[in-house]
């Protein structure tokens, strides 16, 4: 049991612990659209059972990427590699609020650990976290860990930015309830 459990991808072996925990997950399998493995996590948008849509976190090795581009394997003395966890959070800023926006991702962001919120080339916003890893080991209550505090986020500071961007909230009641509800799950 234990061998077979070797043989699988990271994202194989990270899948059961998943699966174990009940925790909605798929793997993107390397094909010619999708070149690299990568792992999705969701998580209710809420905690209403009746709610619609999911959080997405999508897994992926970025160092991967760095192979693909220079087309070989780059000798290192130490292999680090890099998991990055990313979620789009399927907005634009407006030309009209892209600086408030920017403000507010940035505040924000200064009350995080780990991650950051921030805006694409295509101004699409999106939260991220890189965890750098010896020989790809990631340790499966880390891993699950680390899911948790970027549900969090998204679930108080990620809603305020999509409630300010759909002008369900100003640029203060966003920043303002942000903070009084991430002090408010702290305490």
């Amino acid at each position: 049991m234990a061998e077979a459990i070797k043989n699988k991808s990271v994202f194989e072996q990270l899948q059961l612990t998943l699966d174990y925990l009940g925790i909605d997950n798929d793997i993107l399998a390397v094909n010619q659209k999708n070149p690299i493995e990568q792992l999705i996590v969701s998580f209710p948008i809420d905690d209403n059972e009746n709610s619609e849509g999911n959080i997405g976190i999508e897994m992926m090795f970025i160092d991967e990427l760095d192979k693909l581009a220079v087309g070989e394997q780059v000798e290192e003395v130490e292999i680090i590699s890099m998991l990055q966890f990313f979620v789009n959070l399927g907005i634009k800023p407006t030309d009209e609020n892209i600086a408030e926006m920017t403000a507010l991702i940035l505040r924000f962001n200064s009350f995080l650990p780990i991650g950051s919120f921030g805006l694409s080339e295509q101004n699409d916003i999106f939260f991220r976290y890189t965890l750098a890893l010896k020989d790809r080991n990631v340790d499966s209550s880390l891993f699950i860990e680390l899911l948790d505090m970027i549900n969090f986020y998204i679930r108080i500071l990620g809603h305020k930015i999509v409630d300010f961007a759909n002008k369900k909230l100003t640029f203060q009641n966003a920043l303002q309830n942000g903070i009084k509800e991430l002090s408010g799950a702290l305490e």
